[in-house]
């Protein structure tokens, strides 16, 4: 006959781990980013959302600081070069001069276009690589959790003991041994 499974109290208490089960997250320990000082508040809002973003999908490491500040300014970028569009029109009026110096107006793309269409194709690279799209979010590994606080002797000992049924709660709030 096989030995029973400890409980996941009784390997606590002894200080083991369980073979049993296998480790549900990776060793990456998690981290939290913190925004460069000379960030606008554009960017600055920008970055937090997304390091918010990764932190509740357990995604948020140190090492990811790097690439959220530039995912943040390219972002803030594409934003800016947006706003330029909505003013102006993808469309612009441009006035050139001929052969004979005549001015000519001609239709020419908003210069604007081509920075938005290249913060595009930066933006969705570094959302790739984030794991902040459809595709990619299954694919990213979760950090590990943070470590939990260590108990004291005494808490520990009246945890075990609460978990065993030998100590009865009185009303008032204390505890009576058995």
């Amino acid at each position: 006959m096989p030995t029973p499974r400890k409980s996941a109290a009784a390997h606590w208490l002894s200080g083991t781990k369980s073979q049993a089960t296998a480790p549900d997250t990776t060793p990456m320990p998690a981290g939290r980013c913190r925004y460069p000082r000379n960030f606008t508040t554009r960017e600055k809002s920008i970055f937090l959302a997304l390091a918010k973003r990764l932190a509740e999908r357990s995604h948020e490491t140190k090492g990811d600081q790097a690439l959220l500040e530039m995912t943040a300014r390219v972002w803030s970028r594409w934003q800016t070069a947006l706003d330029h569009l909505r003013a102006e029109g993808e469309i612009v009026q441009v006035e050139t001069y001929g052969k004979d110096g005549q001015p000519l107006i001609r239709m020419k793309p908003n210069p604007w276009l081509a920075v938005a269409q290249q913060a595009e194709r930066e933006l969705l690279k570094f959302l790739v690589q984030l794991g902040l799209t459809p595709q990619t979010r299954s694919r990213i590994d979760r950090t590990a959790p943070t470590a939990p606080e260590e108990l004291s002797d005494e808490a520990a000992f009246s945890m075990w003991q609460r978990s065993q049924g030998q100590i009865a709660r009185k009303p008032n709030g204390g505890t009576s041994a058995n």
